[in-house]
Protein backbone atom coordinates (compact mmCIF):
# COMPACT_ATOMS: atom_id res chain seq x y z
CA UNK A 1 0.00 0.00 0.00
CA UNK A 2 1.20 3.33 -0.91
CA UNK A 3 2.46 5.73 2.14
CA UNK A 4 1.75 9.45 1.47
CA UNK A 5 3.09 12.64 3.57
CA UNK A 6 0.81 14.66 5.65
CA UNK A 7 2.53 17.28 4.33
CA UNK A 8 1.04 16.21 0.40
CA UNK A 9 -2.86 15.33 0.91
CA UNK A 10 -4.34 14.19 -2.22
CA UNK A 11 -7.22 15.62 -3.61
CA UNK A 12 -10.05 14.26 -5.57
CA UNK A 13 -12.48 15.96 -7.17
CA UNK A 14 -16.52 15.26 -6.81
CA UNK A 15 -18.59 15.83 -9.94
CA UNK A 16 -22.29 15.86 -9.02
CA UNK A 17 -25.35 18.00 -10.81
CA UNK A 18 -24.75 21.07 -8.23
CA UNK A 19 -21.26 21.12 -9.76
CA UNK A 20 -17.28 19.84 -8.88
CA UNK A 21 -16.37 19.48 -5.27
CA UNK A 22 -12.72 19.24 -4.00
CA UNK A 23 -12.30 16.80 -1.33
CA UNK A 24 -8.66 16.24 -0.04
CA UNK A 25 -8.12 12.73 0.77
CA UNK A 26 -6.42 12.33 4.73
CA UNK A 27 -5.43 9.13 3.94
CA UNK A 28 -4.68 8.99 0.77
CA UNK A 29 -6.46 5.93 -0.71
CA UNK A 30 -8.19 5.82 -3.56
CA UNK A 31 -12.32 4.48 -3.07
CA UNK A 32 -10.78 1.12 -4.54
CA UNK A 33 -8.17 1.04 -1.93
CA UNK A 34 -10.29 1.99 0.56
CA UNK A 35 -12.92 -0.80 -0.11
CA UNK A 36 -10.15 -3.31 -0.01
CA UNK A 37 -9.36 -2.18 3.34
CA UNK A 38 -12.71 -2.35 4.30
CA UNK A 39 -12.52 -6.03 2.87
CA UNK A 40 -9.27 -7.20 4.28
CA UNK A 41 -10.38 -5.79 7.97
CA UNK A 42 -12.92 -7.49 8.17
CA UNK A 43 -11.88 -10.90 6.87
CA UNK A 44 -9.14 -10.96 9.61
CA UNK A 45 -11.39 -10.01 12.50
CA UNK A 46 -10.56 -6.44 12.85
CA UNK A 47 -14.10 -5.16 11.85
CA UNK A 48 -17.47 -6.77 12.40
CA UNK A 49 -19.64 -7.38 9.30
CA UNK A 50 -21.75 -4.92 10.53
CA UNK A 51 -19.14 -1.92 10.65
CA UNK A 52 -17.91 -3.09 7.55
CA UNK A 53 -21.03 -2.99 5.67
CA UNK A 54 -21.75 0.27 7.16
CA UNK A 55 -18.50 1.70 6.06
CA UNK A 56 -19.36 0.30 2.45
CA UNK A 57 -22.87 2.61 2.41
CA UNK A 58 -20.47 5.49 3.36
CA UNK A 59 -18.26 5.20 0.94
CA UNK A 60 -20.40 4.32 -1.59
CA UNK A 61 -22.39 7.43 -0.69
CA UNK A 62 -19.07 9.67 -1.25
CA UNK A 63 -18.85 7.87 -4.46
CA UNK A 64 -22.69 8.24 -5.72
CA UNK A 65 -22.87 4.85 -6.19
CA UNK A 66 -26.01 3.04 -6.38
CA UNK A 67 -25.63 0.36 -4.44
CA UNK A 68 -26.07 3.28 -0.91
CA UNK A 69 -29.35 1.02 -0.53
CA UNK A 70 -28.44 -2.45 -0.44
CA UNK A 71 -25.20 -2.05 2.05
CA UNK A 72 -27.81 -0.50 3.86
CA UNK A 73 -30.63 -3.36 3.88
CA UNK A 74 -27.56 -5.70 4.61
CA UNK A 75 -26.37 -3.86 7.39
CA UNK A 76 -29.61 -3.35 8.70
CA UNK A 77 -30.31 -7.52 8.17
CA UNK A 78 -26.78 -8.03 10.79
CA UNK A 79 -27.64 -5.19 12.92
CA UNK A 80 -27.87 -6.76 16.75
CA UNK A 81 -29.13 -4.27 19.09
CA UNK A 82 -31.54 -1.10 18.97
CA UNK A 83 -28.10 1.20 18.95
CA UNK A 84 -26.86 -0.81 15.43
CA UNK A 85 -30.07 -0.13 14.00
CA UNK A 86 -29.89 3.38 15.27
CA UNK A 87 -26.44 3.43 13.05
CA UNK A 88 -27.98 2.32 10.05
CA UNK A 89 -31.22 4.72 10.27
CA UNK A 90 -28.96 7.59 10.51
CA UNK A 91 -27.06 6.26 7.71
CA UNK A 92 -29.91 6.21 5.63
CA UNK A 93 -31.13 9.97 6.98
CA UNK A 94 -27.66 11.13 5.54
CA UNK A 95 -28.75 9.37 2.66
CA UNK A 96 -32.49 11.00 2.45
CA UNK A 97 -30.26 14.50 2.67
CA UNK A 98 -28.18 13.90 -0.29
CA UNK A 99 -31.14 12.58 -2.14
CA UNK A 100 -33.14 15.95 -1.40
CA UNK A 101 -35.67 14.63 1.40
CA UNK A 102 -35.14 16.24 4.55
CA UNK A 103 -38.55 15.39 5.64
CA UNK A 104 -37.60 11.51 5.06
CA UNK A 105 -34.07 12.24 6.83
CA UNK A 106 -35.88 13.82 10.28
CA UNK A 107 -38.34 11.07 10.38
CA UNK A 108 -35.77 8.18 10.15
CA UNK A 109 -33.80 10.07 12.85
CA UNK A 110 -37.02 10.57 14.79
CA UNK A 111 -38.09 6.89 14.72
CA UNK A 112 -34.05 6.03 15.84
CA UNK A 113 -34.36 8.16 18.77
CA UNK A 114 -37.69 6.73 19.77
CA UNK A 115 -36.11 3.33 18.92
CA UNK A 116 -33.41 3.89 22.18
CA UNK A 117 -35.28 5.62 24.40
CA UNK A 118 -38.00 2.41 24.34
CA UNK A 119 -34.59 0.00 24.95
CA UNK A 120 -33.27 2.49 27.68
CA UNK A 121 -30.01 2.77 25.29
CA UNK A 122 -28.13 6.12 24.70
CA UNK A 123 -25.61 7.19 22.43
Amino acid sequence: MPTYSPDEPRVSELTSTAGTVIVRDPCGLSGREFCGEIVRAELSGEVSEFDALCLQAILAMTEASAFVADYLDMAEAVAASPHERAVVAESRAAYNLLQGSPRAAAERCWNALRVCQVCGQAF
